[in-house]
């Protein structure tokens, strides 16, 4: 699409030097040499642009000059094949043609040679004007490129690294719910575990004291109730700190220790049951110690 753009911008341009050549034409007397002149210039013209073979299209240029010292008449539409000779940027060609311009001074007029000559030296300066405009199109179009394509890996590395953060957001909160739970566990669990002794060899010395056995009876109740609440607070905690792939990972980091290299791939949600879980955990570990 942008070389077919580009290629509408140089028709455009010949055209308004075809134009202004045509113009130019229209004073000279006749109509067989004009209309000859024109046809030989835009033949010569399309065929430097539809050619991609650059001998040719030098072959043309040069064979066109040629003939502008033998027939004056071809310089008057010099200016539009002027326009190709820059685009091939030979400019020993293109001082060849504003000689023939020169030369055509024998048959014409000043002022007409004159405007030819400026005319031609205008096609050069627009051909290369409209290359220039072409290369920074390109540059501006290649810039735009780059910059959405950085874009676009600035975007996922932004999402990879949300990702990671909140993985190891949730890891650390899993860990800390571990904690939790084992602090209750080795803690609050024992300290009640040895309370609800102690109030039960409590309530076996006072059995003959009715009042002293039943409130030592509705103690012992309350901290078994606390007891069992507690555990279950516990295995609550616990069950919902297990990270699958967090777990596997360090289930075989023994296998690091003996020089064993083992690639872990984990596809599946959170929404696994915890016994699930367990299960494969409890696997993973016994196969790392077969293994070792």
């Amino acid at each position: 699409m942008k070389i077919c753009g580009d290629v509408m911008k140089h028709i455009f341009n010949k055209s308004i030097i075809a134009v202004c050549c045509l113009v130019l034409l229209c004073t000279v007397e006749g109509f067989v040499a004009p209309v000859a002149v024109l046809i030989s210039g835009v033949f010569v013209s399309a065929l430097c642009q539809a050619v991609e073979n650059r001998k040719i299209s030098f072959v043309a240029e040069i064979l066109f000059v040629i003939m502008c010292f033998v027939f004056p008449e071809l310089s008057m539409i010099m200016p539009l094949v002027a326009y190709d000779i820059a685009a091939d940027k030979r400019y020993f060609v293109l001082a060849a043609a504003v000689v023939a311009i020169i030369f055509s001074f024998r048959a014409y007029k000043l002022y007409m040679v004159s405007f030819v000559l400026i005319l031609a030296v205008m096609s050069a300066v627009l051909e290369y004007r409209t290359k220039q405009a072409e290369i920074l199109s390109n540059k501006l179009m290649k810039l735009r490129d780059d910059s959405t394509e950085k874009n676009i890996l600035l975007k996922e590395k932004n999402r990879q690294l949300r990702e990671n953060h909140d993985n190891e957001v949730h890891i650390a909160t899993l860990r800390e719910r571990n904690r939790i739970a084992r602090e209750i566990h080795d803690n609050v669990g024992h300290l009640l575990s040895r309370s609800i002794l102690q109030v039960g060899a409590l309530q076996v010395i006072t059995a003959d004291n009715e009042i002293c056995s039943q409130g030592l009876a509705g103690i012992n109740e309350t901290l078994n109730n606390a007891m069992t609440t507690i555990r279950q607070s516990v295995h609550n905690l616990h069950d919902s700190s297990i990270n699958l792939e967090y777990s596997l990972k360090e289930a075989v980091k023994p296998l690091d220790d003996k020089n064993i290299t083992v690639k872990t791939e984990i596809d599946c949600g959170e929404d696994i049951p915890n016994k699930i879980k367990l299960c494969f955990i409890t696997i993973i570990k016994e196969s790392v110690n077969n293994v070792i």
